[in-house]
């Protein structure tokens, strides 16, 4: 009862305060433009699967269009939080009878489809989440949910570009379990067409635009994934949807599962003495059976020793080699060696071998889940990261800005 009465005073207030203005000036700007201010839809009413019509306002933006939906939440047919809406025909979550009847207009599911987490199937999150639904919980998701899609949108694009680009440098639009399936699988096959594969970062395109090295490893890499927040929303500001964020860090124990159940071995190469063996003992600790076949720190002099480091990793022979010197030197190093190295995939990872040893702390879930990892990293380590975030990321930002400006005089796009 508490949650349905704060629910309605919610509800009342942002329909006076938001829905109401917001009305009326789509309707002016529409109107001008002589275009309908209102779109209907037939979704999925309840959990028995009847039907009901929902409006929207005719916007790209999220918080714009959906504000029509507080009228449903007002009348009884709606919840702010809880499972999501569906169109007739789509799955819907198995929660207990007199549990999250009805629709809602926020769910964690669509929280992490805006920030382009890779998540577990959309059933079973919102499923947990209606198992222990609460007024404080509700709020979290709410406030969470508000300021995410303040700067990110849920994917709605039915057709999705395999192959985007930023800067010139072209990478691979898929999700964590598409990445997965392509890096295990090209060393199942023993195939050399993954000889580098990186990952960038608003960082990366930063220094990439800073250095003609480093921006020659990343056109020579066979494959390069999205790497964080900032890129999702640089691709939202391209009109170019991005269908996940492929991050070393959470596509690292994707592949150590998938490396085991396909029998697959790795091997760990970076980080300070005592790191990678670290991280060893954790992953195969998770994933018993979990063939990782050597490790070596990267505090090693890079013109002297390189030679006997990769004799050894070649001794090993692992089918997956992880990189971890951090950006740049890890590309050019795997660039500069890749035709001593006999390792079917080569990965950079940068910083990943530091999270999974324990030697840094990583964000909590509601940080990363609103896009906010970044400045978990800014607080742990404040004069190492200044410059990457607080001067790095607007910089960033404002190129992609000027990027887009110059593929629309161009009559371009980012999508390859």
């Amino acid at each position: 009862m508490a949650r349905r009465i704060c629910e309605y005073i919610l509800c009342l207030l942002a329909t006076l305060c938001w829905l109401l203005p917001l009305a009326v000036l789509v309707l002016l700007i529409q109107c001008c433009r002589r275009r309908p201010w209102l779109e209907r839809e037939r979704v999925v009413a309840n959990l028995s699967g009847g039907e009901m019509t929902v409006w929207y306002l005719s916007s790209s933006w999220p918080l714009v269009r959906w504000a029509p939906l507080l009228l449903w939440v007002l009348a009884g047919k709606m919840s702010l939080c809880g499972w999501g809406l569906r169109k007739p025909g789509e799955a819907l979550p198995a929660i207990a009878s007199g549990a999250a009847p009805r629709p809602a207009i926020f769910s964690p599911w669509l929280l992490h489809q805006s920030t382009r987490m890779g998540v577990a199937d959309r059933e079973s999150v919102e499923a947990a989440f209606c198992a222990s639904q609460s007024l404080r919980g509700d709020l979290s998701l709410l406030l969470r949910s508000l300021f995410a899609l303040l700067f990110f949108s849920p994917l709605v694009a039915p057709q999705l570009s395999e192959r985007l680009e930023l800067f010139g440098i072209p990478f691979a639009n898929s999700t964590q379990a598409e990445a997965t399936a392509v890096i295990v699988g090209a060393a199942a096959s023993g195939a050399r067409g993954l000889r580098a594969v990186f990952f960038v970062n608003p960082h990366c395109f930063n220094l990439d635009n800073a250095r003609e090295d480093y921006r020659a490893a990343l056109l020579q890499a066979d494959r390069i994934y999205p790497d964080g927040s900032g890129v999702v929303l640089a691709c939202r500001m391209l009109n170019t949807p991005l269908k996940e964020n492929v991050n070393g860090t959470d596509l690292f124990p994707r592949l150590c599962r998938s490396a085991q159940e396909q029998g697959r071995s790795l091997y760990l190469l970076g980080g300070k003495p005592g790191i990678a063996e670290r991280v060893k003992e954790r992953m195969t600790g998770e994933f018993p059976g979990l063939k990782i076949v050597g490790t070596q720190h990267g505090y090693f002099n890079f013109e002297e020793d390189s030679a006997r480091v990769i004799a050894a990793v070649n001794a090993a022979q692992p089918d997956i080699l992880l990189v971890a010197f951090g950006v740049p030197l890890q590309e050019l190093w795997l660039i500069e060696h890749r035709d001593e190295l006999r390792v079917p995939v080569r990965l950079a990872v940068g910083g990943l071998f530091d999270f999974y040893s324990g030697a840094i702390r990583r964000a909590p879930l509601w940080l990363r889940e609103m896009g906010l990892e970044w400045v978990f990293r800014l607080m742990l380590e404040p004069r190492r990261m200044f410059r990457r975030y607080v001067i790095g990321n607007p910089k960033f930002l404002l190129a992609v800005w000027r990027y887009g400006r110059r593929l629309e005089r161009s009559g371009g796009n980012a999508a390859g």
